[in-house]
Protein backbone atom coordinates (compact mmCIF):
# COMPACT_ATOMS: atom_id res chain seq x y z
CA UNK A 1 0.00 0.00 0.00
CA UNK A 2 2.69 2.13 0.54
CA UNK A 3 4.53 2.18 -2.63
CA UNK A 4 1.29 2.90 -4.24
CA UNK A 5 0.76 5.52 -2.27
CA UNK A 6 4.68 6.98 -3.20
CA UNK A 7 3.65 6.34 -6.69
CA UNK A 8 1.17 8.25 -6.78
CA UNK A 9 2.55 11.31 -5.06
CA UNK A 10 5.45 11.24 -7.51
CA UNK A 11 2.99 10.65 -10.38
CA UNK A 12 1.16 14.47 -9.10
CA UNK A 13 4.39 15.59 -8.56
CA UNK A 14 5.94 15.18 -11.98
CA UNK A 15 2.83 16.06 -14.34
CA UNK A 16 2.04 18.91 -11.96
CA UNK A 17 5.26 20.13 -13.17
CA UNK A 18 4.49 19.68 -16.85
CA UNK A 19 1.82 22.13 -16.15
CA UNK A 20 2.61 24.55 -14.33
CA UNK A 21 4.47 27.83 -15.23
CA UNK A 22 8.29 27.90 -14.85
CA UNK A 23 8.54 30.11 -11.69
CA UNK A 24 5.65 27.94 -10.01
CA UNK A 25 8.05 24.56 -11.25
CA UNK A 26 10.82 25.97 -9.39
CA UNK A 27 8.54 26.42 -5.98
CA UNK A 28 7.53 23.02 -6.28
CA UNK A 29 10.56 21.74 -6.88
CA UNK A 30 11.91 23.38 -3.20
CA UNK A 31 8.64 22.49 -1.46
CA UNK A 32 9.12 18.43 -2.88
CA UNK A 33 13.26 18.80 -2.11
CA UNK A 34 12.15 20.60 1.53
CA UNK A 35 12.05 19.63 5.36
CA UNK A 36 8.72 19.20 5.67
CA UNK A 37 7.87 16.87 2.95
CA UNK A 38 11.00 14.98 3.94
CA UNK A 39 9.39 14.80 7.34
CA UNK A 40 5.82 13.75 6.15
CA UNK A 41 7.15 11.24 3.49
CA UNK A 42 9.16 9.59 6.48
CA UNK A 43 6.20 8.99 8.18
CA UNK A 44 4.06 7.67 5.69
CA UNK A 45 4.74 3.95 6.10
CA UNK A 46 3.95 3.94 9.50
CA UNK A 47 0.73 5.59 9.21
CA UNK A 48 -0.24 3.85 5.72
CA UNK A 49 1.06 -0.01 7.23
CA UNK A 50 -1.01 1.15 10.46
CA UNK A 51 2.22 0.45 12.21
CA UNK A 52 2.13 0.55 16.20
CA UNK A 53 5.14 2.49 17.52
CA UNK A 54 6.23 3.92 20.63
CA UNK A 55 4.82 7.55 21.40
CA UNK A 56 7.50 10.31 20.96
CA UNK A 57 6.10 13.83 22.00
CA UNK A 58 9.44 15.51 19.93
CA UNK A 59 8.83 12.99 17.23
CA UNK A 60 4.98 13.80 17.29
CA UNK A 61 5.90 17.79 17.32
CA UNK A 62 8.53 17.27 14.75
CA UNK A 63 5.89 15.65 12.16
CA UNK A 64 3.43 18.09 12.83
CA UNK A 65 5.47 21.35 12.12
CA UNK A 66 6.68 19.60 8.94
CA UNK A 67 3.05 18.59 7.90
CA UNK A 68 2.18 22.12 8.80
CA UNK A 69 4.43 23.54 6.98
CA UNK A 70 4.52 21.41 3.70
CA UNK A 71 0.65 22.46 3.81
CA UNK A 72 1.10 25.85 4.20
CA UNK A 73 3.37 25.62 0.96
CA UNK A 74 1.11 24.04 -0.78
CA UNK A 75 -1.32 26.46 -0.16
CA UNK A 76 0.90 29.01 -1.48
CA UNK A 77 1.49 27.41 -4.98
CA UNK A 78 -2.28 27.01 -4.77
CA UNK A 79 -2.55 31.05 -4.33
CA UNK A 80 0.10 31.51 -7.31
CA UNK A 81 -1.79 29.40 -9.71
CA UNK A 82 -5.12 31.20 -8.82
CA UNK A 83 -3.32 34.57 -9.29
CA UNK A 84 -1.74 33.25 -12.56
CA UNK A 85 -5.23 32.08 -14.00
CA UNK A 86 -7.28 35.47 -13.21
CA UNK A 87 -4.28 37.15 -14.86
CA UNK A 88 -4.61 35.00 -18.30
CA UNK A 89 -8.45 34.96 -17.85
CA UNK A 90 -8.54 39.19 -17.38
CA UNK A 91 -5.97 39.29 -20.58
CA UNK A 92 -8.05 37.06 -22.89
Amino acid sequence: MSSQHNALVSEYYRQAKELVPREIEQVLDGLYEGEGFKIVKSSTNQILGNLEIEADHTKGLLYFDGCTKFTNSLVQVLIMLTDRIKLVSEDG
